[in-house]
């Protein structure tokens, strides 16, 4: 059932027999569901995993198994022989990915379906009113979810490598230049209180590496100003070391752009008006290499967190803004928006229609994602490139009342 492509001294599945597959005619969601799979809700951990499993004919079976390459292949080669003629595993968990994510993902027969943590959280209170947790209970409430919710659970797909590389180096730089922020927050506070005159300089950013460095060299302003004139000259004009997330930071960048130009898709999102290098990887990473992935325009939306919500009850009707989402996703859309005014007509006309109709620069610049997630899903499910000169016309044929804005 599940071959092996490590080499080790552990018997190989291969040498379980296996019966062909019989599809479900009661399956739901368009998904069709084998009757000989084994369906296993694991409880995911650094280094154990606790495990519930059960077969087609309903026997269950529970445990726990190590985190390496071995010990999940012996695993797998225990589940084949507790149930036996089965030709398929279901796995539920917490997660999409990490090393146990990778270990199983190298095995064909094995289909894996995330569930978000706070939708199990909300699970687990329907059972568990006091809060009480363990590893063993928890994997056992997985593999409930998984069998009462499988056809909404989506099956893990991962990305190429250069995808997934592209990801990887987006979301660690994004977070070196949250850390720089904070940073520089807590720099010009400081300033305020004791170097009030370094504010004076008026730098683009107080994290510039002239300011960093003078600061290194001349912390208070007696010794600034003992330097002479002559000193702060080299330091400012010559080379020294910069600053740690400055460099870091900056080396980000160049293998970002060295990799996202290799990318397929690439001329896709280099066709937006606005977009670098940093934009367009984190672009082909947060809508990925599968097109199925998202069914439609407002599925993206949704997963975004730029679709509003809806709650309704009674007579009571409230329209408010998505928070249960990828933050990363959201901050991709919602930046580049922003990136789109400066080089894009109709992205601006639509803003400062908004802003005049009384919308603060933020919601202008959420509603300007919005519409924007719906031309880059259509060009990404088409493989085509963004051309501003044809939407455009097509706004204008069509008497849109953006059109009249610009014109």
């Amino acid at each position: 059932m599940i071959p092996s492509p490590l080499k080790t001294d552990l018997p190989s599945p291969l040498n379980v027999p296996v019966n062909p597959a019989q599809p479900n005619p009661e399956a739901n969601g368009g998904e069709q569901f084998d009757r000989q799979t084994i369906l296993v809700g694991i409880d995911w951990a650094d280094k154990l995993h606790a495990f519930h499993a059960t077969g087609p004919d309903g026997s269950q079976w529970a445990g726990n198994f190590k985190q390496s390459p071995q010990a999940v292949l012996a695993w797998l080669v225990d589940l084949q022989a507790h149930f036996p003629n089965t030709n398929a595993v279901e796995i539920c968990l917490e997660t999409s990915r990490g090393a146990i994510i990778n270990a199983l993902l190298q095995y064909p027969n094995i289909i894996i379906r995330p569930v978000n943590p706070q939708a199990l959280a909300n699970y687990r209170k329907a059972f568990h009113h006091g809060g009480g947790k363990s590893d063993p209970v928890d994997a056992q409430l997985i593999l409930q979810y998984l069998q009462h919710y499988r056809a909404k659970l989506l099956p893990l797909r991962r990305d190429q490598p250069l995808t997934r590389e592209l990801g990887t180096l987006c979301e660690d730089r994004r977070r070196l230049v949250q850390q720089r922020v904070r940073l520089a927050n807590e720099l010009i506070s400081l300033l305020k209180l004791y170097f009030m005159v370094i504010l004076e300089l008026k730098p683009a950013n107080i994290y510039a590496n002239f300011i960093v460095k003078l600061l290194k060299r001349y912390p208070t302003l007696e010794l600034i100003q003992a330097a002479g004139p002559t000193k702060l000259r080299k330091l400012l004009c010559g080379i020294g070391s910069k600053e740690t997330l400055n460099q870091s930071i900056k080396d980000y960048d160049t293998e970002i752009k060295r990799l996202v130009r290799t990318h397929a898709d690439y001329p896709i999102f280099a066709s937006l008006p606005g977009t670098a290098d940093n934009t367009q990887a984190r672009m082909i990473a947060v809508l990925g290499d599968d097109r199925s992935r998202f069914s439609s325009a407002n599925a993206l939306q949704c997963a975004a967190g730029i679709a509003p919500v809806t709650t309704q009850s009674g007579k009571s009707r409230y329209v408010l803004s998505r928070w249960a989402c990828s933050k990363f996703m959201k901050q991709t859309f919602h930046e580049f928006a922003g990136l789109s005014l400066v080089k894009c007509s109709w992205a601006k006309a639509y803003y400062e229609g908004l802003l005049r109709k009384g919308k603060t620069p933020q919601m202008a610049r959420r509603s300007l994602a919005y519409k924007w997630i719906r031309i880059i899903y259509r060009c990404w499910q088409n493989h085509e490139t963004y051309d501003d000169a044809r939407y455009t016309a097509r706004l204008l044929a069509s008497g849109s009342p953006l059109a009249q804005q610009l014109t």
